[in-house]
């Protein structure tokens, strides 16, 4: 033992690095040490986490931080003073990885969120399949066209947040009143074809 030391401080390598070099050790055991939360635990912590996002209150590095800390006191957890930091999150964030990833978020004002639920997009699909069927449009792209229109906040403003692993994007609902924006609309055919862009500012 007293050679290993030796070995050690002569060339600067860690006991453990070199314990994981021996003979008959492969060096798989788990890095990091023992987790507060049990598996189970986390589970709900994910959940917790993927709803936020669902109702477009994505949470950031620092949330889950505190969302955690004050599960883990309610549990009674063994816990610092200053509760689970980055080398937790970013281990809870390596657990989780097929779930659960980091992204950057995009704003979206309350007043518009408010005015769009999922009932009324639900609602929305169903009469467009309606008509669509009604007027036999179904193999007819040269005859479907969507005019949408994007809008861009003076307020761009963008933070990480932690949302499902399949998520392309994420909304992140603030209190802004959405009337300073610039907008531009856009034609286009289902085959491809579009019109000329059309933008306001306001």
């Amino acid at each position: 033992m007293g050679s290993n030391i030796l070995f050690d401080y002569t060339i600067n390598l860690p006991i453990s690095t070199l314990y994981n070099r021996l003979p008959g050790h492969n060096g798989s055991s788990p890095h990091g040490g023992t987790t507060i939360l049990s598996k189970e635990e986390e589970s709900h912590l994910v959940y917790v986490i993927k709803t936020m996002q669902d109702y477009n209150h994505p949470v950031s590095n620092s949330n889950v931080c505190t969302i955690a800390w004050c599960y883990m006191a309610e549990l009674k957890k063994d816990i610092p003073d200053n509760g689970p930091g980055k080398d937790w999150f970013y281990g809870f964030m390596r657990r989780w990885s097929s779930e659960l990833k980091i992204m950057k978020s995009m704003k979206f004002e309350k007043a518009r969120n408010d005015a769009l639920s999922v009932q009324v997009l639900d609602i929305w699909f169903n009469k467009l399949y309606i008509m669509l069927k009604k007027l036999d449009l179904f193999d007819k792209p040269t005859n479907i066209f969507n005019c949408d229109e994007s809008e861009f906040s003076d307020d761009p403003d963008k933070k990480s947040v932690v949302v499902r692993r399949e998520r392309r994007y994420s909304i992140d609902v603030h209190g802004g009143s959405g009337k300073s924006q610039t907008a531009v609309l856009l034609t286009t055919s289902a085959s491809g074809r579009y019109e000329k862009k059309l933008i306001c500012a306001g």
